[in-house]
């Protein structure tokens, strides 16, 4: 026999109308008489239970704080697990949840917005930290520990991996040759980088993606001898870079194609050609000790909307992460 609901089916087992009946573990609570029986086949069989504010609420940050209550390991899910229900792995319960998360510079505007957007919906306080990757791994590595980290290329995720859950990689970014508007030194490529009497800047290589990635990028084109004599200057960010690209003191910088967006009334774009180690990856992960892992993936799902997608599109970005395009 088949019934409406699970209770229904532990009734019928209770009053002796059925042998055997087919029920979540979390109904037995309610029918002492019974006795469950795990079965193997059924080790996969797991319902979740879920809250869910619509995205049209009049009154969001009310409704998702009673969510973050319900959810909350020390407070919602207490009640649950009284009741038999299997607790899953909620953030910690305050009234206004804090988090950290630690961010590659290059991403500041493609996401400050929606970090934005995220603290007034969710009633909640993000405190972003933007260096560069190398400076925030070097923190880490001393003893900091973010919420969750949004690096500006792999290889900077993986030198801090043990910390963090699975990463996803969301948008990339392209290494490109910046110069003066109109391009008075006639530069098309690295290796013209080398000419004499050029002053050129590059990101540190220490402590920014940029600056590796660049490293890396000169070597495989065979390039390091030929351009490093030429650099007179090594930041840890592409910001800086620009700003003394615009003030006159540099001629030509490598610098990712997004650190351009907003100066094309100045600068001009020259794309590296032929070295496909030119173009890095952005991953995002949630720290493994978090306490507000749920928050930090909620944060995570606003940066994979479509409009956050348009933002990274509109600063230089390649967006690479699942999803349905803007």
């Amino acid at each position: 026999a088949t019934r409406s609901t699970v209770t229904e089916v532990a009734s019928d087992v209770k009053l002796g109308a059925a042998d055997v009946g087919i029920v979540y573990d979390a109904v037995l609570h309610t029918f002492p008489e019974l006795e469950a029986v795990a079965l193997p086949e059924f080790a996969t069989g797991v319902a979740h239970v879920a809250v869910s504010v619509i995205k049209t609420s009049s009154h969001p940050t009310a409704a998702i704080k009673f969510a973050r209550y319900a959810a909350a390991h020390d407070r919602g899910q207490k009640r649950y697990a009284e009741f038999s229900f299997t607790p899953a792995n909620g953030d910690a319960w305050t009234e206004t949840p804090e988090m950290t998360i630690y961010c590659g510079s290059m991403l500041r505007p493609a996401i400050e917005k929606t970090v934005a957007e995220f603290e007034q919906r969710e009633g909640a306080k993000v405190t972003t930290v933007y260096n560069g990757c190398g400076i925030l791994v070097a923190q880490m590595n001393a003893g900091q520990s973010p919420d969750a980290y949004f690096a500006c290329d792999v290889e900077f995720m993986k030198q801090v991996q043990e910390r963090f859950g699975s990463p996803t990689d969301v948008s990339t970014n392209e290494l490109v040759i910046l110069v003066k508007k109109g391009n008075p030194h006639g530069i098309q490529s690295l290796k013209d980088l080398g000419r004499e009497g050029l002053r050129v800047g590059v990101g540190h290589e220490k402590q920014c993606a940029m600056g590796w990635l660049t490293q890396r990028t000169l070597t495989e084109g065979g390039l390091t001898d030929t351009v490093m004599p030429n650099v007179t200057v090594q930041t840890p960010t592409g910001d800086m870079l620009v700003n003394q690209l615009k003030a006159g003191s540099l001629d030509a910088a490598v610098a990712y194609i997004s650190n351009a967006a907003g100066s094309a009334e100045d600068l001009d774009a020259i794309r590296i050609e032929g070295i496909p180690c030119s173009q890095a990856t952005q991953p995002f992960a949630v720290a493994k000790a978090s306490q507000h892992s749920q928050l930090a993936q909620r944060l995570f799902k606003r940066l994979n909307s479509k409009e956050s997608q348009q933002r990274f599109l509109n600063e230089g970005f390649s967006w690479i992460a699942p999803g349905d395009a803007p």
